[in-house]
């Protein structure tokens, strides 16, 4: 109740963002979290009130796999799986779409820099060409923002 408060009374960023997904996930749904920050705000957040299967990666990099066991994981079920993940490790495993036989319940939350950049089903986010990359960030890897 406490956390409800608090997040309320902050700007809307990443840790709200986790926060009000994982409250609105549909019980019996299954939720990936990404490395870095998605999985430590999903553990401090924590249990949510409905039943959920949560998992997560954790690699040498971090952001190996991340999309691709999303994938997988939501092939194997007949329920909602929602991966939260940041827009780089979305984008470093975006491959993992290739995949002809995607799930139609397979929902993708990408959050950029405390916002959340993208979001829909493979489809949706293919219109939205969620991994293009301007040239200028190229050259500029590290960027003001960080």
């Amino acid at each position: 109740q406490h956390l409800a408060t608090f997040i309320d009374q902050s700007p809307f960023g990443e840790f709200a963002a986790t926060y009000r997904v994982m409250q609105a996930l549909p019980a019996n749904s299954r939720l990936q979290l990404g490395n870095s920050m998605p999985i430590r705000y999903g553990n401090f957040i924590g249990y949510t009130g409905q039943p959920l299967t949560v998992n997560a990666n954790r690699g040498t990099s971090g952001i190996d796999g991340t999309v691709s066991t999303t994938v997988g994981a939501a092939l194997a079920t007949d329920a909602i799986t929602t991966l939260i993940t940041g827009d780089i490790a979305f984008c470093y495993d975006s491959n993992a779409f290739w995949n002809s036989h995607l799930s139609p319940l397979l929902k993708v939350i990408v959050i950029d820099n405390g916002q959340i950049a993208e979001q829909g089903t493979h489809k949706e986010l293919l219109a939205q060409k969620a991994c293009e990359i301007e040239i200028d960030i190229l050259k500029d890897p590290i960027g003001s923002n960080f």
